[in-house]
């Protein structure tokens, strides 16, 4: 089990590779660790997951925070819904919406917009200080839940 763990977090170069999310910040050079996301999404054919819609957004001066989770459709297939907190002084408005989509489908893909994006007023954090998007997800697909199994 250790050798398969150190296979998996230690690169040819003997260097520590974890995949944790990150961004380098142009202003001071300093690196802003945002933590490990390991959701993958499957939408219209396409596979991403949210770690690549954190980075397409990330820098998005109205956004204060943002959590992307998977949703199952009735039919079958899936999607990503992406909830965002606005800083204070911005307004969530269908024009914002559209700049979303439009970041997301300039740095990845048309296919990896979030077929759902929606106001929150706060994100889940664990003790960790990780965004809760298993326990969101879980909440997202079940059956009880019927707020977004209508929009």
């Amino acid at each position: 089990m250790h050798d398969l763990f150190e296979v998996g977090t230690v690169d040819r170069r003997g260097f520590w590779c974890q995949h944790d999310v990150c961004y380098i910040n142009p202003q001071t050079n300093g690196m802003v660790l945002k933590g490990r996301s390991d959701d993958v999404f499957i939408q219209r054919g396409q596979r991403f997951g949210s770690a690549d819609i954190y980075f397409a957004i990330h820098n998005m001066e109205e956004i204060e925070d943002y959590i992307c989770v998977g949703q199952k459709k009735w039919n079958g297939d899936s999607r990503a819904v992406l909830f965002v907190k606005m800083r204070e002084g911005y307004a969530f408005t269908p024009e914002f919406k559209v700049k979303i989509a439009n970041k997301i489908k300039n740095e990845l893909k048309e296919d990896c917009v979030p077929e759902l994006i929606l106001k929150v007023q706060d994100i889940p954090y664990n003790v960790n200080n990780k965004r809760m998007e298993n326990d969101q997800e879980i909440f997202y697909n079940s059956k009880s839940n019927i707020f977004l199994h209508w929009i």
